[in-house]
């Protein structure tokens, strides 16, 4: 403790004239879990709302839930911001398209068909944060959840067939498979 409202401070400094963004705001709240650096950062920065009202937009990001955790750990913060936006997740599509974008990022290649496994596991994926009571971080879950896990099964896979071990390995020749997308388990 000690540094936090200083760098804080520096940072609201920084942000006059333009926007302070707090992305995963939630976690300012850590309720009693110790030393709280996040409650000094809020204190911080709620002072500064107050005093510099019209000189910079302050915008926080997070999950619904946390995010009310937060405004009614500290009632006033609600008072200091003035609008609510609820961004929707992504829709299976999206999601679809954000994978393909992972994909394409590290050079890997799919099946053709892989489509339909795929969105079988982001439904499943999404089914599993719901009866976990856990916050869908869209893109983040998709590349924690499904990427990295598939690659896990498809680098398994390649490695049990004896590809992994070959010199003339070329990943392009070996794409990854609807049986990949199924054996990821959540």
């Amino acid at each position: 403790m000690g540094e936090t409202p200083q760098k804080t401070k520096k940072k609201i400094e920084d942000s006059m004239g333009g926007v302070l963004f707090v992305d995963e705001a939630h976690n300012l709240y850590e309720g009693d879990k110790g030393i709280d650096y996040g409650k000094e950062a809020l204190k911080e920065l709620m002072v500064a709302m107050e005093n510099n009202r019209g000189l910079f937009s302050v915008i926080m990001a997070g999950y619904p839930n946390e995010m009310e955790n937060l405004f009614k750990a500290d009632p006033g913060l609600k008072d200091r911001l003035s609008f609510k936006i609820h961004i929707s997740d992504y829709n299976n599509e999206e999601l679809w398209e954000i994978f393909n974008l992972f994909m394409k990022k590290e050079g890997i290649k799919y099946e053709d068909d892989l489509k339909e496994s795929v969105m079988i596991k982001i439904n499943e994926l999404k089914n599993y944060y719901s009866n976990n009571n856990l916050p869908f971080a869209n893109a983040r879950s998709i590349r924690e959840r499904i990427v990295e896990s598939v690659k896990r099964e498809w680098s398994n896979r390649l490695d049990k067939e004896g590809h992994l071990s070959n010199d003339d390995f070329n990943i392009k020749n070996h794409p990854i498979t609807k049986t990949d997308i199924k054996n990821i388990k959540f």
